[in-house]
């Protein structure tokens, strides 16, 4: 019998799950990182997904990460935590302005070359 989607597997009905979780758990290994699970003595990187968002609105568990991998170019991130620090709140970096106003003059001086 010739399968559908490749990214399944029979312990993960859910393709955005398993994308997800093969994808965190390659990229730790990849970069040697303590990384790409949620357990005690792991180092905590996650991505806060808008729940209310229409794209995710209503849905549970791994429906949520099929939705959020497959449903669109919106984006749905409301927050991301690097090693257990918030960087990104409400969608918004501390620094946003900074950044950008920085960006802008390096695009400015490559411009200007």
């Amino acid at each position: 019998i010739r399968r559908r989607n490749i990214a399944h597997s029979g312990t993960e009905p859910h393709i955005g799950a398993y994308l997800y979780k093969e994808a965190a758990r390659g990229g730790a290994q990849a970069l040697s990182k303590n990384t790409g699970e949620i357990i005690t003595g792991k180092r905590f990187d996650a991505v806060v997904l808008d729940d209310d968002h229409p794209l995710l609105y209503g849905k549970k568990d791994d429906f949520v990460l099929d939705s959020f991998i497959f449903a669109g170019n919106e984006n749905t991130v409301k927050d991301v935590l690097i090693g257990g620090k918030t960087i990104i709140r409400n969608g918004h970096h501390a620094k946003e302005d900074e950044i950008t106003r920085n960006y802008k003059m390096t695009l400015d001086r490559i411009i200007n070359l």
